[in-house]
């Protein structure tokens, strides 16, 4: 079967789904792949972005995989499209109009009469991202989505926690690495955990999306292998996002609310048991398991989510922001968060008709409405022993070592020690390598310690 039959059949296919024939550099792709190229080469070759080639594979394998009811992707395309030619070619289908692929020929439509090929197949792709985000704009991040393939395509890891303060795109991020390479996994699923469901209530959720009929014990213990059977058996992504309402407040980063200690024993079992699927936690905070692990464990990772100026500057541009030289410091005054920089710009808009000088009229900090309710929220969880570094750090505006800043604080070591530790995890302090390792306040979190304390 040479390539020029495979691509009259995807051709078909992709026609059928979406009205639209291929266009050259989709056929381009496809003859590519077919000839066992990797994407860097086919990149290289066309002389086009290696993450825009990715982003066409993963569009027509998305488009193949409903067309052919079975999942479609780079590694198993030959074996998927060479299997549902002859089972077309093998049917006894009359009174249809057929398309010539070759010497095969293939119904564009199902005989009411006949069994969908679906329903032979045990591959078939599943996807629940009901509670996930839905995109309407996304900028660069290409760094982080490449990190995010090496951890979860190349080094197969078990479990994941991309963290970062609120608004910084965490969940945005998470779904754009699905978008592009879903085409790797059998079951993708996505759980939100805002109103708080417990342990049992998810995996119950999960394994009755994967079989609708299937019988659930009310021993947890028994879901839990039912679930971990799920992952060894298909190559699963099962994205659990907003872990930081489970956490209880006025404790440390990462400690769980009592009624939920179950999810931390879910975690735990992911990560010690074999299986060949993976768990991507999103949170605010870094995760007590992840921190405890990933140094020593090759299955475990993280990855903090940081401002991005690229996105800062896009919407700015798109919500038609003047002055254009003052934009990048404005971006770095709020930290380059996405969200706050939406809410920049509508005040901006809604004050001064865009023109940024108006209401920014030198290099300090506005604490905006918007800004102090979201800093407010996160404060509310805070211990007290955390609560004065940041107001210790805010005053000196200047990076410190432990030893300097124990000189400034009343805590113990070991509260010093842990306070530290667990504001690293909320993404409320920074770290910078010198000659020795210090430690610093952005300038907008500075402003609102200061202004909380009345200084």
């Amino acid at each position: 079967m040479d390539v020029g039959e495979i691509l009259n059949f995807a051709d078909h296919v992709v026609f059928t789904q979406t009205g639209k024939h291929l266009n050259n550099l989709q056929k381009e792709v496809l003859e590519r792949v077919w000839q066992d190229q990797d994407y860097s080469t086919i990149a290289e070759t066309v002389h086009k972005d290696e993450q825009y080639i990715r982003n066409i594979a993963s569009e027509l394998w998305q488009v193949l995989s409903k067309g052919l009811h079975e999942k479609v992707n780079k590694s198993n395309l030959k074996t998927a499209i060479e299997r549902q030619i002859i089972i077309s070619s093998n049917k006894n289908i009359t009174n249809f109009n057929f398309v010539g692929v070759g010497n095969l020929h293939v119904c564009p439509e199902h005989n009411p009469s006949i069994p969908p090929i679906h329903e032979t197949n045990t591959n078939e792709f599943k996807k629940d991202l009901i509670t996930a985000p839905i995109i309407t704009e996304f900028y660069g991040r290409n760094f982080e989505l490449q990190t995010l393939e090496n951890y979860i395509i190349k080094s197969k890891a078990r479990l994941i926690n991309l963290y970062g303060i609120t608004g910084i795109g965490k969940s945005t991020l998470a779904k754009r690495f699905i978008d592009i390479y879903d085409s790797e996994f059998e079951v993708i699923i996505w759980r939100n955990l805002q109103l708080k469901p417990h342990v049992d209530e998810v995996i119950n959720s999960i394994l009755l999306f994967l079989n609708p009929q299937g019988y659930f014990s009310e021993k947890l213990e028994k879901n839990f292998d039912k679930l971990l059977k799920v992952l060894d058996e298909k190559r699963c992504l099962i994205v659990i996002d907003g872990l930081q309402y489970l956490f209880d407040s006025g404790k440390l980063a990462g400690e769980y609310q009592p009624e939920y200690q179950s999810y931390q024993t879910l975690f735990n079992t992911i990560i010690d048991i074999p299986h060949k699927s993976c768990l991507l936690l999103i949170s605010q905070q870094k995760t007590k398991e992840v921190t405890q692990l990933e140094k020593d464990n090759n299955l475990v990772y993280s990855l903090q989510l940081k401002g991005s100026d690229e996105a800062g500057i896009e919407i700015f541009k798109s919500k038609g922001l003047q002055d254009e030289d003052k934009w990048l410091n404005l971006i770095n005054l709020y930290q380059s968060n996405p969200r706050w920089l939406k809410w920049v710009a509508n005040l901006t808009q809604e004050l001064a008709n865009g023109r940024v000088t108006e209401i920014f009229t030198d290099d300090s900090i506005l604490l905006i409405e918007e800004v102090k309710d979201c800093l407010d929220q996160i404060f509310l969880r805070l211990l007290d022993s955390e609560k004065e570094i940041l107001l210790a750090l805010a005053k000196l505006d200047t990076s410190v070592s432990i030893i300097q800043l124990k000189e400034l604080v009343s805590l113990s070591q070991i509260e010093l020690v842990n306070g530290m530790r667990s504001l690293l995890r909320r993404c409320l302090i920074e770290t910078i390598e010198k000659p020795q390792v210090v430690y610093s306040l952005n300038p907008l979190l500075r402003v609102y310690c200061l202004n909380l304390s009345g200084y």
